[in-house]
């Protein structure tokens, strides 16, 4: 029985906003539930996998969730802002509360953890 509830999060929906997060694994499991978290408090989210593809399709996942849950909130059941496209990292206000798919990032090695951050941190 997968009755799919909206979540309401204990913190306040701006307590992130203007941070970035990095959430490598963030297209399933803890990883994703941690990345809708933040996302959902305000935080422009960056997750990262050893899968680019799936990480995309996650991202665009979580952004129509955000957005739906937006919706609700604004109809009187449940604030942010926009609808969400996927593009990459580099973006203004209007990220706020967004997913967005880093490059394929393995953890185990160095070099592509330093270029997914350097991606990250370059706006």
């Amino acid at each position: 029985m997968s009755m799919k509830s909206p979540w309401k999060s204990v913190f306040r929906d701006d307590l992130l906003n203007g941070k970035v997060a990095l959430v490598t694994g963030g297209g399933t499991g803890i990883g994703r539930s941690i990345a809708l978290e933040l996302a959902s408090i305000g935080a422009t989210v960056i997750i990262a996998s050893r899968n680019e593809v799936k990480c995309q399709e996650s991202a665009e996942r979580m952004n129509e969730e955000l957005s739906q849950r937006r919706r609700r909130k604004v109809a009187g059941t449940s604030s942010n802002s926009s609808t969400s496209t996927i593009s990459s990292p580099s973006c203004n206000s209007s990220c706020l509360g967004r997913v967005f798919a880093g490059p394929s990032t393995s953890i185990r090695m160095e070099e592509e953890v330093e270029h997914l951050i350097s991606e990250v941190v370059r706006e």
